[in-house]
């Protein structure tokens, strides 16, 4: 249904409680850039860094990202904004039984400023908690493709 001319349509109601976005980043890698990678997926959310240990001593860093209010929002909406068809199409698969909703996005494109879902393994993670009630999954998947805008 079209909405009448003059009246704006109220926003989607956000069906996430909270998210983390965390990255690594690697020896080789400038650890600015791979901040910058992680900002332009969570904007101005503060990040924590600490160092950790790879599997043959080597070092690195995980920065994350706890996002709650209006930094789960925004970055939600942009989110919705860029990639909601395609999110709403794969929600099933992207949703797992304890109602977390996971995305990867390129880490190397992000470095570029340009945000993409994709399937690599050296990946900006998003894991984010889907609130519903009831807390199943279809009242989930409902709740996910009405926020992305698609059919699930």
């Amino acid at each position: 249904m079209e909405e009448p001319p003059g009246r704006a349509r109220a926003p989607r109601a956000l069906p996430f409680q909270r998210a983390s976005v965390h990255v690594f980043g690697h020896a080789t890698e400038r650890i600015e850039k791979v901040e910058e990678a992680l900002r332009a997926v969570v904007g101005p959310a503060p990040v924590r860094q600490r160092r950790v240990t790879g599997h043959h001593g080597n070092p690195i860093q995980h920065l994350e990202a706890e996002l709650s209010g209006g930094d789960l929002r925004r970055t939600m909406e942009a989110l919705r904004e860029r990639h909601g068809p395609k999110l709403a199409a794969e929600a099933d698969a992207r949703l797992s039984d304890d109602l977390w909703f996971y995305v990867r996005f390129d880490k190397q494109r992000a470095a570029q400023g340009e945000i993409v879902v994709a399937q690599v393994d050296d990946a900006i993670r998003l894991r984010a908690k889907v609130k519903t009630f009831p807390a199943n999954r279809a009242s989930a998947l409902l709740a996910l493709g009405d926020y992305f805008g698609g059919q699930i």
